[in-house]
């Protein structure tokens, strides 16, 4: 596995990888959105991007989602993060349909599959992840 993992953790019994998988990609893709939409949010707003990257990196925003999706905020360059919005709703979809299996709360993410669900219907199931700050600057 080393050879093309970078990072291998013991996770348990069988399953439980695959599980920590979709735990892993909610927390990333909700960030991913919840970033996008503040983004969308302040351009409305009129802060400068360089402020709020500013702001967001030296807080509580600064992370791994949080560097992938600077160079869109500020430069329109989703070269470092060509994860799909099609893929972001069927992980998000995954990881629902998991929490209602093991009866878990899943209210941040219903709200987060149905931001990525009406992107998609909006056409852009195939732009990668950081132009759903463009698609949500778009709403009204």
């Amino acid at each position: 596995m080393r050879s093309y993992a970078e990072n291998i953790t013991y996770a348990g019994a069988v399953g439980t990888g695959h599980t920590l998988k979709l735990l892993h990609n909610f927390v990333s893709l909700g960030f991913s959105a919840v970033l996008a939409e503040a983004a969308a949010c302040s351009s409305k707003a009129g802060v400068d991007p360089a402020v709020l990257v500013e702001v967001l990196g030296n807080g509580g925003g600064a992370g791994v989602v949080f560097e992938r999706l600077k160079p869109f905020i500020l430069a329109q360059d989703a070269s470092g993060f060509r994860f799909s919005i099609a893929n972001a709703r069927k992980d998000i979809g995954y990881y629902v349909d998991m929490t209602r299996d093991v009866a878990a709360e899943n209210g941040a993410a219903a709200a987060i599959f149905q931001t990525y669900d009406q992107a998609c219907s909006a056409g852009h199931e195939h732009a990668p992840v950081p132009e759903l700050i463009s698609v949500l600057s778009e709403r009204k």
